[in-house]
């Protein structure tokens, strides 16, 4: 009789184990005031570069993640314009439930220097079919290329391999409200990007492939009255050096505009790997040791021309032509020792 008291004891035991769930939850400020649409972030300890469940936080800087299973989580938290935070969390069986209490998020003011600002958009603004993302003012991302713009955008994740999810589904990319043949957001520099717009709730003037989402990435162009241009230079450091140029020129006169613009970007590469290998069925190759050493310096350049013409207040025509040219200048070494046992 005991036994079988002991066994249903360890059944519910195991049940209660496996039926125990618990919450993440929390509040983001910045200088007392609540910020909305910071991405939340949820992946397993073990494998922190999948991300499991996010989350953006709402008008009064709220999350919440309901559900989970007991465990280890990496949690984190992001907003363009800010220094993104990174939490691990333990759920256990003493304490299932973790909150955030008024978690704040610093400004990036990583590469202010100085900057005079008279007027500027809000960085994001809500729309009927979702938001936009305002770069265009953005110093932060100095030097990188839209893919950095994205992984700070909310509800908008990438991970490792560069595959963009908007809400965990994939997204219609387009560019200036088209399709482009640029697939790649590697390929756009950051400092060409005016803005991102983020649209969940697709009308019916966009194809059926826009279902899971839209990620519209708007090109800066100039609409001043007469000739401009403008120039942009940018560079950062990390394991290597990165920087990148961008130049605009315009004209609009009467009823015409035409535009042309070039940017382009340069970036520093190392990468190490050592491989071992042992062969226990191989009698003449016993084991392989291999060291490389990846050196590259990765160039990036884009051609973009516009031309628009305002038939009157309702109709006008749009022409607009992109080219990318990609290069590598990659100096790699292969070192391999091979040990051989005859028996």
């Amino acid at each position: 009789m005991n036994k079988y008291l002991i066994l249903l004891f360890l059944i519910i035991a195991i049940k209660t184990e496996l039926l125990a769930q618990g919450k993440i939850s929390g509040n983001v400020i910045n200088k007392n005031q609540a910020i909305e649409f910071a991405s939340v972030t949820i992946a397993s300890k073990k494998d922190s570069t999948k991300v499991l469940l996010y989350e953006a936080t709402d008008s009064l800087g709220k999350f919440s993640f309901k559900n989970l299973s007991l465990g280890e989580y990496v949690v984190k938290i992001s907003l363009v314009g800010f220094q993104p935070i990174t939490r691990k969390i333990v759920l256990s069986q003493e304490k299932t439930e973790y909150t955030f209490i008024n978690q704040t998020l610093a400004n990036d003011e990583s590469d202010l220097i100085k900057v005079v600002v008279t007027a500027q958009k809000r960085m994001i603004e809500k729309t009927d079919e979702g938001f936009i993302v305002n770069t265009a003012n953005n110093i932060s991302q100095i030097g990188g290329t839209a893919t950095d713009l994205l992984k700070a955008t909310p509800t908008v994740t990438v991970d490792n391999d560069g595959v963009i999810t908007l809400r965990g589904k994939s997204p219609l990319i387009l560019i200036n409200g088209r399709n482009s043949g640029l697939s790649n957001t590697d390929q756009i520099a950051a400092t060409s990007v005016e803005s991102i717009e983020i649209i969940n709730n697709a009308s019916s003037k966009y194809d059926a492939n826009a279902e899971s989402g839209i990620i519209n990435i708007r090109l800066k162009k100039n609409k001043q009255s007469g000739t401009n241009g403008a120039i942009a230079l940018g560079t950062g450091f990390g394991s290597k050096a990165r920087a990148n140029t961008s130049i605009i020129l315009n004209n609009k006169k009467g009823k015409f505009n035409w535009g042309l613009g070039y940017d382009n970007r340069f970036a520093g590469r190392t990468r190490a790997v050592e491989s071992n290998r042992t062969n226990y069925n191989l009698f003449d190759i016993y084991s392989v040791n291999q060291n490389r050493n990846d050196k590259r310096i990765e160039g990036l350049q884009n051609l973009k021309f516009n031309a628009d013409y305002a038939a009157n207040e309702f109709n006008s025509f749009s022409l607009e032509a992109i080219g990318v040219i990609e290069s590598q200048d990659n100096n790699e070494d292969l070192i391999s020792k091979i040990i051989s046992v005859l028996l």
